[in-house]
């Protein structure tokens, strides 16, 4: 029995990655063009959305610092980035923290523009002004996350950087309201696609760091959603947006070659749990 439960869950895995390559890709233009800067290639990406081997302007440029992509397959949302969303990453003086993920549910948030004026290098609580109604905090150790909802109570905190606060929010601070008392879980791999390596997201750079979220664990699956999701470090070095929603359009023009590789797939998969079944019996 336990052999049949493992051949099922080896066909599961591998349609989830066919189907990994073929999501949608949600990311948007974050409000800030980098311009250039000598020597660097991390900027001036261009507007569309102009993320992938990007940071902000006049900020450090290199892959672990690089927020690159957000993408939505069904109801689940994925984040790529070359930046480590568990742990953070250091300078070699500090580790620069990761951040929460907003959501904002019911409008277009306010983005790529610093709304509160802060001034000095600090993390500054500012007031929830920029319209996001959630704030997604995930757990590196246990792999799970928390929910918080927003309302006009709720604090934030800003990026580092007075440069940077067009990056802003960076952390969910108090107010509003506990949504997911139960820690969820959501899936997490570093992955070892590279330049030289085939990545089905199609980002270049070097590694990356890959997050699987299912948004079905709070927002409807059955009704219509349209969101925008944001996301950066607490020195707000990159600046991740995305908008999509459900029901997501099936996407068209999967490569026949592409197809008949996850039939063949599912078909290797069914024969050898009937292979194990009469064994078993």
């Amino acid at each position: 029995m336990k052999k049949t439960t493992l051949a099922l869950m080896v066909v599961a895995a591998g349609l989830v990655l066919v189907d990994q390559a073929q999501s949608a890709e949600i990311t948007i233009f974050d409000g800030q063009v980098s311009g250039s800067q000598s020597g660097s290639s991390w900027f001036n990406q261009g507007t569309s959305p102009g993320e992938d081997h990007e940071v902000e302007p006049a900020d450090t440029g290199a892959q672990v610092w690089d927020m690159e992509g957000l993408h939505l397959n069904g109801t689940v949302l994925t984040m790529v980035s070359g930046y480590n969303v568990l742990t953070g990453q250091s300078d070699g003086t500090k580790v620069w923290r990761p951040g929460d993920i907003f959501f904002d549910v019911n409008g277009t948030p306010t983005y790529g523009v610093d709304v509160n004026g802060t001034t000095g290098n600090n993390t500054t609580l500012i007031p929830n002004s920029q319209g996001y109604d959630y704030a997604l905090r995930l757990n590196s150790s246990t792999l799970t996350y928390q929910l918080w909802a927003l309302d006009s109570s709720a604090m934030v905190y800003d990026s580092y950087f007075a440069q940077n606060q067009e990056s802003d929010p960076w952390t969910y601070a108090s107010g509003g309201q506990l949504v997911s008392p139960s820690a969820i879980p959501f899936t997490y791999t570093y992955s070892t696609y590279n330049d030289t390596v085939s990545d089905p997201y199609g980002y270049g750079g070097g590694l990356h760091h890959v997050v699987n979220i299912d948004l079905a664990a709070f927002l409807d699956a059955n009704a219509s959603q349209d969101f925008y999701i944001h996301y950066t470090m607490e020195c707000g070095n990159d600046h991740l947006m995305g908008h999509g929603g459900w029901p997501v359009p099936t996407i068209p023009n999967i490569p026949v070659s592409d197809a008949a590789s996850a039939m063949t797939l599912l078909g290797l998969g069914l024969a050898g749990i009937g292979a194990l079944s009469r064994r078993l019996r």
